[in-house]
């Protein structure tokens, strides 16, 4: 359910989980009605994504359109918190046809290396995280062993031994309304509605994705450029579960929902800066089409894990 006190805590992503709720926008302010009452009102300006995972909610043409103008997505999810649908606007760059088709005609090759790129990070990472809780690392080893494309399936290999050793030889990544892969996938959701925002302010089509062995789908670019830095919502879910010792059967409620949510307010350290998680996103975004442009691999991921101070 959503309430002021858990709106002021939540300024950036706002989830609309409760049936029967009225989305309005009245003076650039974003107000949820719930009854005639006011459950929330929150600045558009403060806003930087909108999902639904409610079943029955009211909202407006003239919300959704500022929605648009201001790229600001407006998502609704199914019950395992999955990606189903995105209003997304027509107009949101005036060099779209052109991004679109330096897109299209980019080389495989190309499209390749970049993925490469960014399985080798997540590896790394993942890496890290393993060291940092103290469990065994079978990761580091795989590192250099990520070639163009992941041809030899590096990235399921490094799956399968890394959520073993976090989770439990039981542990199987799948979709579920419940427990630790209803997190996973909230967390990870979060971090593709972020992507999705800052691929439109570069005009880039989110529907051609790096990975040559994903299916073609609307959010497969946010999902590919999130990729590095899953290890982050891994990591704090591990540490909900074992904090709160919970069982695998846990709901996914409100507070650990705004827990997760957290994370995207933290900062890293890069070497030279402290640096938050918004940036890091919107930078390989970046950094991705860029290397479109240049016809070569620009991405140039900060050493930021694991972590470390708030903003």
């Amino acid at each position: 359910s959503l309430s002021p006190e858990n709106v002021k805590n939540m300024p950036l992503i706002l989830e609309i989980s409760s049936d029967n709720r009225i989305i309005s926008l009245e003076d650039k302010v974003l107000t949820v009605r719930q009854q005639n009452e006011i459950a929330a009102e929150i600045p558009l300006r403060e806003v930087r994504a909108v999902f639904v995972t409610a079943q029955n909610t009211l909202f407006g043409q003239n919300l959704l359109q500022n929605l648009t103008d201001k790229n600001i997505p407006f998502v609704i999810l199914d019950k395992n918190f999955s990606l189903i649908s995105v209003l997304a606007p027509y107009l949101y760059t005036d060099g779209r046809g052109k991004v679109h088709i330096r897109q299209l005609e980019a080389r495989s090759g190309l499209y390749k290396k970049i993925w490469q790129a960014i399985v080798t990070e997540k590896i790394k990472n993942r890496s890290k995280v393993l060291r940092s809780l103290h469990k065994k690392d079978k990761l580091q080893k795989l590192v250099n062993q990520v070639f163009i494309g992941d041809s030899r399936d590096i990235n399921d290999k490094s799956e399968h031994l890394y959520f073993t050793e976090m989770f439990g030889a039981e542990f199987q990544r799948a979709l579920q309304p419940f427990g630790i892969n209803a997190f996973l996938q909230y967390g990870y959701m979060l971090l593709q509605v972020l992507a999705l925002r800052y691929i439109w302010w570069q005009g880039l089509n989110p529907s051609l994705n790096f990975n040559p062995k994903q299916n073609q789908n609307y959010f497969g670019l946010a999902e590919d450029v999130t990729e590095a830095y899953k290890p982050l919502v891994e990591k704090l879910v591990y540490e909900i579960f074992t904090r709160d010792n919970l069982e695998n059967n846990q709901p996914l409620t409100a507070e650990y929902k705004a827990e997760l949510l957290h994370l995207l307010n933290k900062s890293y350290y890069d070497g030279k800066r402290l640096i938050s998680l918004f940036e890091l996103v919107r930078k390989t975004v970046a950094e991705a089409s860029a290397s479109l442009r240049q016809n070569e691999v620009r991405l140039a991921f900060s050493n930021y894990l694991i972590e470390v101070k708030e903003m």
